[in-house]
Parts: C-alpha cells; sequence; structure tokens
C-alpha cells in the first residue's frame, strides 16, 4: 500500500509540475504578446509603401538623414515636417530658458495610439539623440542580420515595486541603444522578441561615456555584460 500511495503522489507531484510549467509559459507568451497588439506588420508598411529597415535609408546612427553630432537645428525641423510616418500637427518643440537646448517630440502618424513617436534632443543648435518609440514588428533578430551581434547588454529593472526587468542591447560603433519588453523573472530572451525602442547617439563611445551623456550615472548601470549569446540571456 506503501508503495501505491507513493506511486500516486508521484503521479500528483508531475501533473502539477506540468501544469505550473503550462501556466507560466502561457501567461509569457500573453506577455510577450502585449506589445504586438497594434504594432503594423510587414504586410502593413508595404501596403504604405514605407520601408522600416534599421538600414534604410542609412545605417546607424543615421536616422532618416539626421546624424547625431552633425545634424543642425534647420535639418532637424526640416526632416522632420517631411516624413511620411510623422504626425506633423503633433510636432511640439520645448526649448530651455537660455535656448541652448531644444526638446522636440511627436506622434506617429501610422498608429492611433499616443504611446508611439519619438522625441530629438538639440543642444547648442546640433542633434545630439534620437529616440523612437518603435511602432511596427521589428526583432532583435532582424537588427543582428544588419548590424551584426551587439557590443553589449544590459538586463534592469523595469520599476521600484516590479519584478519584471528590460533587456537592452548597445551597439556602440553605431551609437545604438535598443530597448524590450519588460519581462518576468525566468524569462529566456530570444532572437524573434521584439524591440520597443530605439536611441541613436553619437558612436565609439565607451559604456561609461554613453550612459553618462544619455543621463544615466554609471552607478546606476552596473550590469552591463559582454555579448556572447542568447542562451546566456535569462531574466534573473
Amino acid at each position: 500500500m506503501f508503495n501505491t500511495m507513493k506511486k500516486y503522489t508521484l503521479i500528483l507531484f508531475s501533473v502539477v509540475a506540468v501544469n505550473i510549467f503550462l501556466s507560466a509559459c502561457i501567461a509569457q507568451h500573453t506577455f510577450e504578446q502585449s506589445w504586438r497588439s497594434g504594432l503594423l506588420d510587414a504586410d502593413d508598411l508595404e501596403d504604405r509603401g514605407i520601408s522600416m529597415s534599421i538600414d534604410e535609408p542609412c545605417l546607424p546612427p543615421c536616422w532618416n538623414g539626421l546624424i547625431p553630432n552633425e545634424s543642425t537645428e534647420d535639418e532637424v525641423k526640416a526632416t522632420l515636417s517631411d516624413l511620411e510616418m510623422i504626425d506633423s500637427q503633433s510636432i511640439e518643440y520645448f526649448y530651455s530658458e537660455d535656448n541652448d537646448e531644444i526638446d522636440v517630440r511627436w506622434d506617429s502618424a501610422l498608429v492611433d495610439n499616443s504611446i508611439y513617436g519619438g522625441r530629438i534632443e538639440i543642444t547648442n543648435g546640433v542633434l545630439d539623440q534620437i529616440e523612437i518609440v518603435v511602432e511596427y514588428e521589428l526583432s532583435v533578430q532582424e537588427l543582428l542580420d544588419v548590424l551584426g551581434a551587439p557590443d553589449f547588454y544590459e538586463i534592469v529593472p523595469f520599476g521600484a515595486e516590479s519584478l519584471d526587468k528590460v533587456v537592452r542591447f548597445l551597439w556602440l560603433e553605431n551609437g545604438l541603444l535598443v530597448s524590450l519588453n519588460e519581462f518576468p523573472p525566468g524569462t529566456r530572451i530570444r532572437s524573434d522578441m521584439l524591440v520597443v525602442r530605439l536611441i541613436y547617439s553619437t558612436p565609439g563611445e565607451t559604456v561609461s561615456n554613453y550612459l553618462e551623456n544619455r543621463g544615466i550615472p554609471t552607478r546606476y548601470s552596473t550590469s552591463y555584460n559582454v555579448w556572447s549569446s542568447f542562451k546566456d540571456i535569462i531574466i534573473p
């Protein structure tokens, strides 16, 4: 009788373990899909005659002809007013008190959702940084295909009270910092996951200088790791 009870106990344990695993997989899948809702896919872009490849019309750090540390304020204004993916009526310019810094913001014209759009920082009349909230399906693999392997990756807390973490990849020579969605502990990061945010900046900086120049004190960002492969990236 003891052996019979032991047998049923093992069966029950196995069933519970499988259910927990399946529930975690379903939850993770649902979580990953949350950012895909409402995003444009390749067919949507083709129908609109728009290419969103990371290297078109130019390779990072260039974005639609604008280059950090090179493009002027006038070039930024002219470019933004001509881009089809930008709602020109939503473009706003916020000037610092002495007018040496300009914060430019806009909404996407492609998706009816105010979370999508972008931001540009201009300092002393020269473009400093470009930040894009991605409104189309762009996977990490698409970036790897064009840019090759990133130099570093980082896993950082999503918020002070959240267990979820955000994964960021850094291509130093392209001046590109890429963020994925926030994920719960235990998530294994894959190349088919979608990019949430792109930040273009001056290329070739060290990680420390890059973070300092982005307004992120390095004492808060000490977890950058040299890139190896996706098998090494699991949310702790």
